[in-house]
């Protein structure tokens, strides 16, 4: 095991200061760890007892040491060297005390994960998997202090708070018969992302390859327009939304509304 090599791959990642970056911060310094030598980790997280024969507890004791060298090399904060780990000089305690203080369960604390957990936003200029992943890396951090959402609840979140752009696909998972699975939710929208990326838009993929998305993704497709968006009365003008009825003249789209992108024989939306 090479302490320098552990210490490289820390060095690549955010260094904590604080709550902040904790959850973070942890998982990337177990993978840092791991990648190097899997008893390195063990040892840190406590997994690993000291072993009985002196000669197997000196070589033990040894990686403790360095593995506290990588924990106090990855931390950017005084307070939390110089207070936190006051007095401590190998890992697996060091370990155990920023789990305890930066894993208990404060109210505080609490309600600053809550809030990000329960009021997520969706910028559709990103990718759609930062905006998963911040809720489920939310909905982990519930779990460490010991208020873990359900499954239901996590996935809830994701579909309620999808960008207005990407309704079609909250009402396809919304109206879905079975409680969709978490990676039935991710599959969906990763699939329809990819979907109108290819076709170099910015908007989510039309009806009908949201449809072969689910179809693909959640082993049935849809029919009879079930858990599509329609346009209802009172909505934006026609004239601001593009439309433009019974127009025969559209080769390109729809003569029923006089949109691009489908045919009359799949159109969506209510004729005024």
């Amino acid at each position: 095991m090479s302490t320098f090599s552990a210490a490289k791959l820390v060095s690549s990642i955010v260094k904590l200061k604080g709550q902040e970056e904790w959850f973070y911060w942890k998982d990337e310094v177990e993978m840092a760890m791991r990648g190097v030598d899997h008893t390195f980790w063990e040892i840190t997280s406590g997994k690993l007892s000291p072993p009985p024969d002196a000669t197997a507890l000196a070589a033990h004791n040894r990686k403790n040491e360095e593995a506290f060298v990588v924990i106090w090399n990855a931390i950017d904060s005084r307070s939390i060297r110089h207070e936190i780990l006051k007095g401590v000089r190998d890992g697996q305690t060091a370990w155990a005390k920023l789990c305890a203080e930066f894993e208990k369960d404060v109210r505080s604390q609490r309600f600053a994960i809550r809030r990000r957990f329960n009021n997520p936003v969706h910028d559709p200029s990103k990718p759609i998997s930062e905006y998963i992943n911040s809720i489920v890396q939310a909905s982990d951090e519930l779990a460490a202090i010991g208020h873990g959402p359900s499954a239901s609840e996590v996935t809830d979140m994701i579909i309620m708070h999808l960008h207005p752009s990407w309704s079609v696909a909250q009402t396809a998972l919304t109206t879905r018969e079975s409680e969709p699975k978490l990676i039935d939710v991710k599959s969906l929208l990763i699939e329809q992302e990819r979907l109108h990326e290819s076709r170099g838009e910015s908007r989510p993929a039309p009806v009908d390859d949201l449809d072969s998305a689910l179809h693909a993704y959640q082993g049935r497709a849809r029919s009879g327009g079930k858990g599509k968006a329609r346009r209802t009365r009172g909505s934006d003008s026609d004239s601001d939304s593009g439309f433009s009825w019974g127009n025969p003249h559209s080769e390109r789209g729809c003569w029923r509304c006089g949109k691009d992108g489908h045919i009359a024989a799949k159109c969506i939306y209510d004729m005024p």
